[in-house]
């Protein structure tokens, strides 16, 4: 898992951009028009960053919190499990009670599939929507793929994403019409 800890929100929006194939710039400036032209906060742009490249409330919180956690309580491992857990809650509550609304304002205003959101967000379905509208980012080549993901379990994003990672650094531009 790549940390993306000190990452700005434009390193991020890059890595989407060019892994994911999302122009997540434009996806910031509609959801900033469906908020009455109030700009997304950057804690907002960078949680919304992390879940499309399939980072956990928990993953998210690691990265916020494990260092510090570690200087204030060495070797105290439960403490430090306990601060993180606590910090993911944090998060989990900000992605559902700032993000989500936004996200599901976006949604139910442009008539996309509301089981993108019902549950809560679900990003790698709301990735292959916004990327179906012309959100895509990506400039086709010879070398392009396109196709779908089909899984028997829930579709991991972090896994999905890893691999378009290593596909794009063979020089192969890929695109995900749909996960299943």
């Amino acid at each position: 898992m790549k940390d993306f800890t000190n990452n700005s929100i434009k390193e991020l929006a890059l890595e989407i951009e060019t892994v994911l194939g999302l122009n997540i710039s434009r996806f910031f400036e509609d959801l900033k028009v469906q908020e009455s032209n109030k700009e997304l906060t950057e804690q907002e742009k960078r949680y919304i960053c992390l879940s499309f490249l399939g980072y956990e409330p928990w993953d998210i919180a690691n990265m916020e919190r494990k260092d510090y956690l570690a200087a204030r309580y060495p070797g105290q491992d439960d403490e430090i499990k306990k601060g993180i857990d606590n910090r993911a809650r944090d998060v989990r509550s900000f992605i559902a009670k700032q993000i989500a609304p936004k996200i599901k304002l976006f949604v139910a205003e442009n008539g996309y599939d509301m089981e993108t959101i019902r549950q809560g967000v679900n990003w790698g379905m709301l990735l292959c929507e916004l990327k179906k509208i012309g959100y895509s980012q990506l400039t086709l080549s010879k070398d392009f793929i396109c196709g779908t993901i089909e899984s028997d379990t829930p579709a991991n994003l972090q896994k999905i994403y890893e691999l378009l990672k290593q596909l794009r650094d063979l020089g192969l531009a890929i695109d995900i019409k749909s996960i299943e």
